[in-house]
């Protein structure tokens, strides 16, 4: 019992201890104010008086609020679990107690014994508490409330809610496709870089770890309440940069069940098998291996066990994955400038191993300098979305609210909404499909880091995956891969730390150029979230 007093009276010293601060405020703002003592000084209309009345009115906010300050100190000493949390309850709570008041005594004062059109304060038996009008019951009144909602708050922290509040709760899958910053914050990725004369992109180099920054948090947050929520859920994790997102739930939430995938490889494949006359790149078998954006193909076959290689390398050869595109009919693509220039440039990256297939976004590793040659700084592909794919999109989702009905719509699919949904199909019905995901490499490439997070073919069911080894690697590829993971990490360390150097040390080679580049992004992103998503 005693030790409940003290926290009682700890929790009901935190406001006293502004009482001195507004009194002294108040006796200043009193005295200049006062004409006798400053003369025309202190005259209603001079200056002094002005800014001195100012002070004044500010000086009684503790004891015009005296109830409310209260009432939201008492769970800071008798909360036992998450007193901020608690003490936002309350404020909450007792508002909406008195605006609930306010209201009845507006409509029934008069059955109650109380004159609502009386003003507040004397015997009206009316106060005036966060600008509510309403029943006056002083200190006991909102301890009384508190105290209550304090209760609450003790007895039922851990409860699990019902299945139907729960925005969790129940579910089989959670898909995260999240983009924290949004496009205003991408742009700034991909022009703060280049005005350095580095890579701007939104996976890659700088513009990529500014990126990650971000998303961890993001990522995390969701997670977290997935698994309070529905422990049972798979979250299936299309957010980039999908790299460093992986890194960091395989180093700080290593039990977690989650999933992360890339489209691009997938997209590829499309191309690939229209390359060869197939309809749907399901009918593809593949081998493949690397990192998120940063891989290679080595076998494709068709569905009867035929090489589709050799083919697929003479497209390669001629004309990157141009070859690829559907060109009519009613799946003709609509592929914005930048990416036929990319599709296209993958001639160039093919060439350096023509014994694979690659990722087309080996050209923003392989051909730095010339990506930043001939990207526009004052235009990238944040604002090709912004002013293309964003618009069309939001567009037709207002059409289809509008109609009340997609039918009809005009919107496309992309590769990353299909193979997300048939990848819940095979854990959810046990298929035991092939899918490409970003795992703990673990011996999938066994000449190579095993806590790297790597892209590999992995076979899909009801308990989760299972890994497809592809062997040893070649040291060309090899040699590019763990210099990318050496940045991948330390990026997640920075996070985790909240580490300048580590962060820097991600960003060289040229240390004085990651460095001018990582105060440029910090600045950027002070105000980019909140504060428990702090950049660094």
């Amino acid at each position: 019992m005693m030790e409940k007093i003290q926290k009682f009276g700890g929790a009901m010293f935190t406001p006293v201890l502004l009482f001195a601060f507004a009194g002294v405020v108040i006796g200043l703002g009193m005295l200049f104010t006062t004409g006798v003592i400053f003369g025309p000084m202190a005259a209603e209309g001079a200056m002094g008086y002005g800014v001195w009345n100012v002070v004044l009115q500010g000086g009684w906010t503790v004891f015009n609020q005296l109830p409310l300050l209260f009432a939201v100190a008492l769970p800071i000493g008798l909360a036992k679990k998450h007193n901020a949390r608690c003490c936002m309850e309350v404020l909450v709570g007792y508002l909406t107690f008195n605006y609930f008041v306010a209201t009845m005594l507006s409509q029934w004062g008069g059955f109650f014994g109380v004159d609502y059109s009386l003003e507040t304060g004397n015997t009206s038996g009316l106060a005036m508490i966060a600008s509510i009008k309403t029943l006056d019951m002083g200190m006991i009144g909102a301890l009384a409330i508190s105290g209550v909602i304090i209760w609450i708050h003790n007895r039922f922290f851990e409860f699990e809610l019902p299945e139907w509040l729960g925005v969790f709760s129940g579910s089989t899958f959670v898909l995260a496709h999240i983009r924290v910053g949004l496009y205003a914050m991408r742009e700034l990725d991909e022009k703060i870089p280049l005005k350095h004369g580095v890579v701007g992109r939104e996976t890659c180099g700088a513009g990529g770890i500014a990126s990650g920054m971000r998303s961890i948090g993001g990522v995390f947050e969701i997670l977290d309440y997935m698994e309070r929520y529905s422990p049972d859920a798979w979250m299936l994790n299309y957010s980039n940069p999908a790299a460093i997102v992986a890194e960091a739930c395989r180093l700080l939430r290593p039990s977690s069940r989650i999933i992360n995938i890339c489209d691009m490889p997938i997209d590829l494949m499309d191309k690939m098998a229209h390359m060869y006359g197939i309809a749907d790149r399901r009918e593809l078998q593949y081998s493949y291996y690397g990192l998120n954006h940063f891989g290679w193909f080595t076998e494709i076959f068709d569905r009867d066990g035929n090489d589709l290689m050799p083919q697929i390398k003479e497209h390669m050869a001629k004309n990157g994955y141009m070859d690829g595109f559907e060109t009519s009919g009613d799946k003709a693509q609509h592929i914005d400038e930048s990416w036929v220039h990319t599709f296209g440039k993958a001639k160039d990256v093919y060439a350096v191993d023509p014994e694979t297939i690659p990722n087309t976004y080996l050209k923003y590793y392989l051909f730095p300098d010339y990506v930043v040659e001939t990207s526009d700084p004052e235009y990238t592909r944040a604002n090709e979305v912004m002013d293309g794919r964003e618009k069309k999109v939001f567009g037709a989702c207002r059409e289809i609210i509008e109609k009340g009905t997609a039918v009809g719509s005009d919107f496309e699919a992309d590769a990353h909404a299909t193979d997300i949904v048939d990848l819940a199909c095979a854990l959810a019905e046990n298929t035991l499909e092939r899918f490409l995901l970003i795992v703990p490499n673990d011996g999938a490439i066994w000449n190579f880091d095993p806590t790297a997070m790597v892209e590999v073919p992995c076979i899909v069911g009801r308990n989760g995956y299972e890994k497809i080894c592809q062997g040893q690697i070649p040291q060309f590829q090899k040699g590019m891969m763990e210099q990318q993971v050496s940045v991948e990490k330390p990026v997640v360390q920075a996070w985790a730390e909240g580490s300048y150097q580590k962060l820097w040390q991600a960003l060289t080679p040229s240390a004085k150029v990651a460095k001018d580049v990582l105060d440029d992004l910090i600045e950027a992103n002070k105000d980019s979230g909140p504060s428990s998503r702090k950049f660094i």
